[in-house]
């Protein structure tokens, strides 16, 4: 730790203030939720802000010492750092390029540890054996295949849960078949119920002196039917809801699938790039 310590003296920005801490933890959260690089790839983790802080404290110091050229190493490849196209890295992103020169005027480089140390000894001159560069690019393999694991573990995990709401949305659209035969049938005994109700009350002057039961008999049964009716509607109501919330739940696990799988796909590029 001492001789790290000796190596980043001075070489280290200052930390931000607490007031411009709380500022950019707001542009952060801002960037995560529109998702705009960088770092809105990190939304998952505890602490979400970590690139985005990089990321600025490196454009406040590249303001201060007004360089041509801005090269940011980073051992970072998913794609809120990078472009890519069919599975290649192709450079940064549009919007940090374009950030880097509307804050700095400096043109944004991004390079991994590798590609750094490789660049550094070819165009600088600088002592990197080759063991150095091949250690970095294992480190970074490695650092990679370790990131595979997780990931691996959340596209087993929501793909078990979108096969339990697919289960679950058959069953509840075939519990909504059954509800609307049910409801339906309740419907047309109800109006039956009514129909009878009214041919037994009409000319009920010339019956009077019919059984009083049947008149008993006919005032109840369109009211049961009615409650019945009511209850079954109220049933396919129920189960309409729940799909209607089911099929928000499966889209939203679609997306964060999709997304995951994106990742996967991109991770195992870089592992095997």
């Amino acid at each position: 730790m001492a001789r790290i310590a000796r190596i980043l003296d001075g070489r280290a920005g200052d930390a931000l203030s607490e007031e411009d801490s709380e500022t950019e933890k707001m542009e952060s959260a801002r960037r995560i939720e529109r998702k705009l690089p960088p770092g809105y790839r990190d939304s998952k983790k505890d602490e979400p802000h970590g690139d985005y802080f990089v990321w600025c404290q490196t454009l406040r110091e590249a303001q201060q010492r007004s360089p041509h050229v801005l090269v940011f190493v980073t051992s970072d490849t998913k794609d809120d750092w990078y472009l890519r196209l069919k599975g290649q890295t192709i450079m940064a992103r549009p919007e940090l390029v374009l950030e880097c020169k509307e804050k700095t005027r400096a043109k944004l480089v991004l390079l991994s540890i590798r590609n750094f140390l490789s660049h550094t000894k070819n165009f600088l001159e600088a002592d990197v054996s080759d063991e150095t560069i091949r250690q970095a690019e294992q480190a970074q393999i490695a650092d990679d295949r370790n990131r595979l694991v997780p990931l691996q573990e959340g596209l087993l995990s929501i793909t078990r849960l979108h096969q339990e709401q697919t289960g679950r949305l058959t069953e509840l659209l075939d519990a909504k078949a059954a509800a609307q035969e049910e409801y339906a049938i309740a419907e047309r005994r109800r109006k039956l119920a009514y129909a009878d109700c009214a041919a037994t009350h009409h000319g009920a002057e010339a019956r009077a002196k019919a059984d009083k039961a049947t008149s008993c008999r006919a005032e109840v049964e369109p009211s049961r039917s009615t409650s019945i009716s009511n209850t079954a509607k109220n049933k396919l109501d129920a189960i309409v809801t729940g799909i209607d919330h089911l099929q928000a739940a499966i889209e939203s696990t679609d997306a964060a699938r999709a997304e995951l799988t994106m990742e996967y796909d991109q991770m195992v590029a870089n592992t095997h790039g």
